[in-house]
This record gives C-alpha cells, sequence and structure tokens, in this order.
C-alpha cells in the first residue's frame, strides 16, 4: 500500500497537483493541513485542518492500515515539547506513527518506538531544503 502525504502547500495547488501526478499509484493522499484552497478536493485526498484552512475539515485523524495505526495532525495547537505530546497523543490511541506538518521542516524521529514524521512543505520549507513530501510504504506487517 503506498500512501502519500503532504502538507503546507499555502494554496499552491499547483504543486500539490504535481505531487498527485507523480504518484498516480498511490492508494491514499493525506494533506497535514494549511492547504489554504478551500475548493480544492481528490477522490483519494483527505485532509486535516490546519491554522490557515477554513473550511470544514477534520484536526486530527487515526488511520488502521492493516497492523499500523497511524495519528495525524497539523500539530499547530502544540506550543511546547511537541515531539513529547504528539508521542503521548499517539500512545493513547494505540499508534505506532505520527504524521504532523505545520513546522515547514521534513523530519524523522522516533521517541518511545513511536515514528514522528513531517513532511514539510508544498509551498516553503523553513530550513532552506527543497519541496517536500512524504510517501509512506505499508504491506501486512511493516512499512517504509
Amino acid at each position: 500500500m503506498k500512501i502519500v502525504v503532504m502538507s503546507d502547500s499555502h494554496g499552491n495547488d499547483k504543486n500539490v497537483i504535481k505531487v498527485i501526478n507523480e504518484n498516480s499509484d498511490a492508494d491514499y493522499f493525506y494533506h497535514l493541513g494549511d492547504l489554504c484552497s478551500p475548493n480544492f478536493s481528490h477522490p483519494k485526498m483527505t485532509v486535516i485542518k490546519g491554522n490557515n484552512d477554513y473550511a470544514d475539515y477534520p484536526t486530527k485523524i487515526v488511520v488502521r492500515f492493516d497492523r499500523i495505526k497511524i495519528f495525524m495532525l497539523h500539530s499547530d495547537k502544540i506550543y511546547f515539547n511537541r515531539l513529547e505530546a504528539m508521542k503521548n497523543l499517539a500512545k493513547k490511541e494505540n499508534c505506532q506513527i505520527v504524521l504532523y506538518g505545520h513546522t515547514h521542516i521534513p523530519a524523522d524521529d522516533t521517541i518511545d518506538g513511536i515514528r514522528l514524521l513531517n513532511p514539510g512543505s508544498l509551498s516553503m520549507n523553513r530550513d532552506f531544503s527543497k519541496l517536500s513530501y512524504l510517501i509512506l510504504e505499508i504491506d501486512e506487517n511493516n512499512y517504509k
């Protein structure tokens, strides 16, 4: 199963469409907030509400793929100890992975066995790295 995760496109629909077109074989697309395009939709894409979104999106979701359970949020409401707080949220929901946005910086951390992944931004990464997104591949026993 191929899952494409993006975040913080801030109205740059061309970049979102480019990611979708480059990954037409994906099973799911998730946008972790600050899409900033209330009229944009794609049948395979679920959007999480970011601090700059005014459409009626959920603020967080939990999904299960085989044995892997994933907690998704934008993370703008977490002001202190972001990684630790998200790890705790994931543990309460029995999730192995947290996917989050808001920081505009790609990240891959593991704390107490919880993997915390940020795809970066499709508009501007604050660490001046290239625009980025994440591909998560899951099979019945594992992910990468």
